[in-house]
C-alpha cells in the first residue's frame, strides 16, 4: 500500500513512480531518527533532509536504499569516509506530518496527512 504525499510543487503527485518513492522513504524516516524531528507551534511534526540527512538515512538503512531507491554507497573520500555514489537526490526537503500533535502540543488520536516540499 502506498501512502499519499501530497507534494510540492504539485507536479511530484502525479507521478506514480515518485509517490511509491516517497511512500517507502516515510516507513525509513517516520519511525526513526526521533531527535531530528520538531514540533512546530501548530502541532505539525517536520523533518528536514538536507545533504547529510539524507546520507545518514541511506547509511542507517543501507539495504532498503538499495532496493527501494537504487542508492549505492561505494564512494571513499581520500580521508576513508564513505559517501554514496548514487542517492536519491529528488527526495531532499521537508517531509510534514499533519494531525499528531494539536495547536496545544497534545498527541492527537486520529489520522494523519502526509506532505513533502521538495528541497526545502
Amino acid at each position: 500500500m502506498i501512502r499519499k504525499t501530497y507534494a510540492v510543487p504539485a507536479a511530484l503527485t502525479i507521478d506514480w513512480d515518485f509517490q511509491k518513492q516517497v511512500s517507502n522513504f516515510w516507513d525509513l524516516i517516520e519511525p526513526n531518527f526521533e531527535e531530528e524531528w520538531r514540533v512546530q507551534a501548530n502541532g505539525d511534526l517536520i523533518l528536514n533532509v538536507d545533504d547529510a540527512m539524507l546520507e545518514r538515512i541511506l547509511s542507517d538503512n543501507a539495504a532498503r536504499a538499495w532496493y527501494d531507491h537504487g542508492s549505492f554507497g561505494g564512494g571513499r573520500t581520500v580521508d576513508g569516509k564513505r559517501f554514496y555514489l548514487r542517492r536519491p537526490e529528488s527526495l531532499k526537503g521537508e517531509y510534514i506530518i499533519k494531525g499528531v500533535y494539536d495547536a496545544n502540543q497534545r498527541l492527537i488520536n486520529g489520522p494523519r496527512e502526509y506532505f513533502f516540499v521538495q528541497g526545502a
